[in-house]
């Protein structure tokens, strides 16, 4: 009997595990060995225009390991709340009354997306005059999609 209990905690860590990785590796938006600036704008053009098969398309050819299934799933979270992202960036933007640009957010949402808070907080400082750490606490509660 205590070897069933010790298996089934092992297999439900075992899942628990490949789930968080799972989840991680569909976060990584822009960590493709081929991607390029221009692709990544592309994409985002793609994506803003409501181009998602395109978009699909353009994701798999900068990284053909990419399953269609995880190319779908990137470019999901790449728009959040399926809306584009320079609609729904301006949107929040207007809404908070910050004095971030449209395209400051969209590009922080895809860093602290892609799990980069390091240039989030040095983009996020550029374009507010922000301490280190006051940056630091808005990035630690930024999520993507919702600021």
């Amino acid at each position: 009997m205590k070897w069933i209990i010790l298996a089934l905690i092992i297999l439900a860590v075992v899942i628990l595990v490949l789930r968080v990785a799972q989840a991680r590796a569909e976060r990584n938006l822009h960590n493709s060995p081929n991607a390029r600036p221009g692709t990544i704008h592309d994409i985002d053009q793609l994506v803003a225009n409501g181009q998602k098969i395109e978009a699909i398309k353009k994701l798999r050819a900068t990284d053909p390991t990419l399953s269609l299934r995880e190319a779908k799933n990137r470019i999901d979270y790449w728009t959040p709340e399926n809306k584009p992202y320079a609609e729904s960036a301006a949107a929040r933007s207007a809404q908070a009354g910050t004095p971030l640009p449209a395209h400051v957010i969209v590009e922080i949402d895809q860093l602290v997306a892609a799990d980069n808070p390091i240039r989030a907080i040095k983009v996020l400082r550029e374009h507010t005059g922000l301490g280190l750490k006051e940056a630091k606490n808005r990035i630690d509660r930024w999520v993507p999609g919702r600021n």
